[in-house]
Formats: C-alpha cells, sequence, structure tokens
C-alpha cells in the first residue's frame, strides 16, 4: 500500500482476485489476527467486487500471459484507530497477513500479506525503517542497533515483550533530548541458537512476523514495528 503518514488514514486499497479456469467463484476475505475481536483490529476487508467483462480483459492484458475468464477486487482499509477504539494503526513498517478463501468446492484458502509504511511521531532514523541482521552463524547470534527519533519532548516508549519474539532480547535506551528533539538508542540480539534460516519467511508460523514491537506510553498505546530481516547459519 506504499507509503503514508498517519494523518493519511483511512486509506483503501484493493486486492485483485481471479480465475483462469472458471467462469464463476465465489471468495471472500480476511483478516489474520490473533485479537479475539474482529472490531479491535484496524484493519478491514470489504466486500469484493466482481470484476466487469471490461475489467478481466484489462487484467489479462496487463498480465501478459494466460487468460482472466472471472474475478474480484477485494477492498482493505486501514483504520486510523480500530472500530472498537482500542487499537491505533501501528507505526513503521507494516505487513498484515489476509486469508482469501472460497466455499467453492476445488479451492484452496490463499494467503497474501499487504504491505507499506505508516509514517507518524516516532521514526526509524534509518533509510528503510528495517533492522538488518545479514548472515550470521546461529551458534553465536547476533547484535544490531539502530536510533529512533520523536519531534517534540515528552514522548515516553517501552519495549513491547508481549508482540516481539522470544527469540529477540531488546534493550531500549533512556531517550536524549536537545533542542527539542528526542532520540533513542535501540540494542536488538538474535539470541544464539534458537533461529534456524532465513527471516520473516511464511512456512513457519514462529518466523512470519520478525519484528520489535515497542508501544508509547499513553492512556491509548500506539505501537511501533521494525521489521527484523537476516539469515541464521549453521557455520
Amino acid at each position: 500500500m506504499g507509503h503514508m503518514k498517519v494523518e493519511d488514514l483511512p486509506r483503501t486499497a484493493s486486492l485483485l482476485c481471479w480465475s483462469s479456469t472458471r467462469l464463476d467463484f465465489r471468495v471472500q476475505g480476511q483478516v489474520e489476527s490473533t485479537r479475539e475481536r474482529r472490531t479491535s483490529d484496524p484493519v478491514v476487508v470489504g466486500r469484493p467486487e466482481p470484476l466487469s467483462p471490461e475489467d478481466c480483459a484489462r487484467l489479462e492484458q496487463s498480465l501478459g500471459e494466460g487468460q482472466v475468464l472471472s474475478g474480484y477486487r477485494i477492498p482493505v482499509t486501514l483504520l486510523p484507530v480500530s472500530q472498537d477504539g482500542s487499537t491505533p494503526f501501528s507505526l513503521g513498517r507494516f505487513r498484515q497477513e489476509m486469508i482469501l478463501s472460497s466455499p467453492d468446492e476445488g479451492i484452496e484458502p490463499l494467503q497474501v500479506s499487504v504491505t507499506g509504511t505508516v509514517e507518524g511521531a516516532v521514526r526509524v532514523e534509518t533509510e528503510e525503517g528495517v533492522l538488518r541482521f545479514g548472515s550470521f552463524n546461529r551458534s553465536q547470534g547476533k547484535r544490531q542497533s539502530l536510533t529512533l527519533g520523536a519531534d517534540g519532548p515528552g514522548l515516553e516508549l517501552d519495549v513491547d515483550r508481549e508482540r516481539t519474539p522470544d527469540y529477540l532480547t531488546v534493550h531500549l535506551d533512556k531517550p536524549r533530548v536537545a533542542l527539542g528533539h528526542q532520540t533513542w538508542r535501540l540494542l536488538v540480539q538474535v539470541l544464539p541458537n534458537r533461529v534456524s534460516g532465513s527471516f520473516p519467511r511464511q512456512d513457519d508460523p514462529a518466523y512470519r512476523d520478525c519484528a520489535v514491537y515497542l508501544k508509547t506510553r499513553e492512556k491509548t498505546p500506539r505501537s511501533i514495528r521494525i521489521p527484523v530481516v537476516g539469515t541464521a547459519n549453521d557455520g
């Protein structure tokens, strides 16, 4: 969904889903979430809209191969705050998993990812907003650090240990304040012998959301998500 500011929310984009073998099929989209109530999630999936014959023809032309016999446009909306008011949208790089499914026989569920960046009061002061570990020996683990910044004094941050994977240890230094600008040093370690192979990756639930989560110390805390990327090798 690209790069946006938190003030730009709500924002809606569409997932395209099509078939090259069926003249008609049914589909529904759902957010993959651990929250008990759907109204607590700031990502909302709308009703699928069938593609017209003209839409199918344009999509087929843009793909450059195969045919598009039928399809849907599925709206996905990012809300500034969930419908029940409990969950503000996370700042930083986000990755939201979606499940597309159909009650029709012979159609298996499909997992897709919606990604982008939401910029807010707290920013990761690296070009990509990602903590990259590169390749390292899994038996030794590895440490990396980065700097967070915020304009204006008084903002307080904590590590959200419930959402951060247990194979990462995270230390957040006290903020430094200069000319009304705050900075924090974040030190992250991948623990020895706790990770194997590339991360993140989709084939293992433990590695799907490899990220450090922070939260603002407010009445309604806002999350800051910092993706973690690397490869833990055996030697």
